[in-house]
């Protein structure tokens, strides 16, 4: 019983968390195009937002090892609501670099919180648990989750109360998809208060925010002896970078990608519905990758060799796509193979990682990840400016091929460290 209830909250809280972000993300980069701004700063935008993550990660998963995990979210959801209510109110280019800013420092916050909480409450209560198919299950529902905000938040500007309000000096028809998404925020606020119970030791309980700064030196120390010492999570963490470098460059353009091949039929109904078969494919991909990784013997790690292969190639395909159609088929077959990596991964990685330091490693790995994000929303959006959207996707599909071979390295690790055990 208790552990479906561990399970339960961490299904709420993160599909929670993610629904308010998949009411915007259908039309994120269009929002601000309607704004006026150009491509390349829309890039430059999504680029301050990884670059905040990459200046806050580090300290704030120490912080949240320090002081609490549930603080930290918490802290994390006020900067969430200060970004959408800055979207929301932006007219200039300027105006969505504030905003966004603030949405990486919540981003930071949140990193590795709740995600530590419930690995850590799971290894405690069920040590023989098979953390793969809890997290692969967990994921469904996340997806789906995302998949069923991103159809609404398609959806939502077509709607009559949207349309009132584009009417209304300083708003436009997407300004609805923000006010949405900032109620749902204040509700995790109230259900994280409720429902997420952290038992804290007295030292743990008497330290504050200060405190747990000073804490940042440890935090730099582990980072580099867990994650650039340790071959096989050096391995991960690079591999985990080079797919945000590439996975921004497809969460950026899509778009208007979508939106080309649309023409003149264009409607944002389109990107919702595009944006929920996203989530859906990726939803099936955490269902699959179950019988997958029992079919394969739990070789968590040639299943993404295997599918870091696919996914490069299809998204050459996509990128080569001329109507609306097939885009919509290669690119759910995209992300359904990305649904099938995440689990296996963060298998091997949080078993790789010390349970004391755990949400400060999840940390560095988005830290690196976020690098990733930023060099890919800036060189991407760079290539999409000046040459067009395929030849950047092409350009990035070739690199995530190259990437899979990390793997095999990561398999190898794998198997030296299975070996030295049964010494």
């Amino acid at each position: 019983m208790v552990r479906v209830n561990i399970r339960n909250i961490y299904i709420l809280n993160q599909s929670l968390q993610w629904f308010m972000v998949g009411l915007i993300l259908p039309v994120l980069t269009v929002l601000q195009v309607e704004k006026g701004l150009e491509l390349f700063e829309v890039g430059i935008v999504m680029g301050v937002y990884s670059a905040f993550i990459i200046l806050l990660e580090l300290p704030t998963g120490g912080l949240a090892d320090t002081i609490g995990r549930k603080k930290v979210f918490l802290l994390s959801l006020v900067f969430m609501f200060a970004s959408f209510l800055g979207m929301l109110i932006s007219q200039e280019f300027w105006h969505y670099v504030v905003s966004f800013a603030f949405f990486g420092v919540s981003r930071s916050l949140s990193s590795g919180t709740i995600d530590a909480w419930f690995v850590d409450e799971f290894e405690k209560k069920y040590p023989d648990g098979n953390l793969q198919e809890t997290l692969a299950k967990v994921g469904i529902f996340i997806t789906l989750s995302l998949g069923v905000a991103s159809l609404v938040g398609g959806y939502i500007p077509m709607s009559s109360l949207s349309l009132g309000i584009s009417g209304m000096e300083g708003f436009d028809i997407y300004s609805l998809n923000l006010i949405v998404a900032l109620f749902f925020v204040l509700c995790q606020a109230v259900l994280t208060l409720v429902l997420v119970k952290e038992e804290r030791t007295f030292e743990q309980q008497e330290q504050g925010i200060l405190s747990g700064l000073k804490e940042f030196p440890s935090v730099i120390s582990t980072s580099i002896n867990y994650g650039l010492k340790n071959r096989l999570v050096f391995l991960l963490i690079i591999a985990s970078c080079v797919w945000c470098f590439s996975l921004s460059g497809v969460e950026m353009l899509w778009q208007p990608k979508a939106k080309e091949l649309a023409g003149a039929e264009f409607q944002t109904s389109i990107l919702g519905i595009l944006g929920a078969g996203y989530f859906f494919a990726g939803a099936f991909g955490s269902y699959i990758s179950i019988p997958l990784c029992r079919f394969f013997k739990n070789d968590y790690a040639f299943v993404l060799f295997i599918m870091r292969l696919l996914m490069g190639t299809v998204l050459v395909v996509m990128a080569l796509s001329t109507t609306q159609a097939g885009f919509a088929i290669v690119y759910w077959v995209f992300f359904l193979i990305n649904g099938v990596k995440d689990s296996p991964h963060a298998s091997i990685y949080n078993e790789a990682i010390p349970s004391e330091r755990r949400s400060t490693m999840l940390s560095f790995e988005s830290f690196v990840m976020q690098i990733g994000g930023l060099a890919g929303s800036v060189l991407l959006g760079y290539m999409a400016n000046y040459f067009s959207i395929g030849y950047a996707w092409i350009f990035t599909g070739a690199l995530i091929v190259a990437s899979s071979f990390l793997y095999l390295g990561v398999r190898r690790q794998r198997q030296l460290f299975a070996d030295e055990l049964s010494k």
